[in-house]
């Protein structure tokens, strides 16, 4: 029982190497370049002399769009400075975000 107990991590593990599908970590890597994007123009709009929002009206929405994408503040920060540990997963993912603000504009 206790070798079973072992292996079925072990198992589930390799299982989920072999999958050809995007693994958890690239759908969070997805959802954190949305996030980001869309804080950065949130971001961008506030900072907008006509901006009617103040800062708690701010701080409020951009609460509010990291818990619908399922991020505390604390989390999000955490995979941001996880993105800045090597230059070569920094410029991913910097690349990954100009395309969709990219995406963004061009759909505005």
């Amino acid at each position: 029982m206790k070798r079973l107990a072992l292996l079925l991590p072990v198992l589930s593990l390799l299982l989920g190497a072999c999958r050809e599908s995007q693994t958890p970590t690239d759908l969070r890597e997805d959802e954190l370049i949305s996030v980001y994007a869309e804080l950065l123009v949130m971001h961008e709009q506030f900072k907008a002399s006509s901006s009617p929002i103040d800062s708690a009206e701010y701080n409020r929405r951009v609460e509010q769009v990291l818990i619908s994408h399922g991020f505390t503040k604390e989390e999000f920060y955490s995979h941001i400075e996880a993105q800045l540990q090597s230059a070569d997963k920094f410029r991913r993912f910097h690349e990954k975000l100009n395309a969709k603000l990219e995406q963004r504009k061009s759909k505005s």
